[in-house]
């Protein structure tokens, strides 16, 4: 995702390597870029700036208006989506946006324990998708 151009890199670093924990893909496109974090940030009632800035470049990488998720676990039932919205720095117009999504452990051990049935599967599915396209 970022190189040091070759004619101008005189320190001969190595390319720096950010990547998503997750990419969620539909065929061969990106239809969501994940980043699982494993500290309660509804706790803390913050997202770290070295965070925000790597789930800005991860949102940045992507098409107009795309949106980049951090996934984190959490046991407060009232914990709910935050969103961060990247704006253009010269024209003020959206360009993209940053989630902070919890995970609530109540509602996943409730879909792993009914891992070995169907309706398990379903459950696990269902609320993959809501993470990741809903808001949990």
């Amino acid at each position: 995702m970022l190189a040091y151009h070759p004619q101008h890199d005189p320190w001969k670093h190595r390319a720096p390597t950010p990547r998503p924990d997750y990419a969620v893909l539909q065929g061969t496109t990106v239809v969501a870029l994940l980043d699982a974090k494993y500290m309660d940030l509804w706790d803390r009632q913050a997202i770290s700036q070295d965070v925000l800035y790597q789930l800005a470049i991860y949102a940045l990488s992507q098409p107009l208006e795309a949106t980049a998720t951090i996934l984190y676990p959490t046991t407060d039932a009232t914990a709910r989506d935050a969103r961060i919205d990247i704006s253009d720095p010269v024209h003020g117009g959206p360009r993209a946006h940053v989630v902070a999504g919890p995970v609530h452990l109540d509602r996943l051990e409730e879909c792993i324990a009914e891992m070995p049935e169907v309706v398990g599967a379903r459950k696990r599915a269902t609320y993959a998708r809501a993470l990741v396209f809903e808001g949990g």
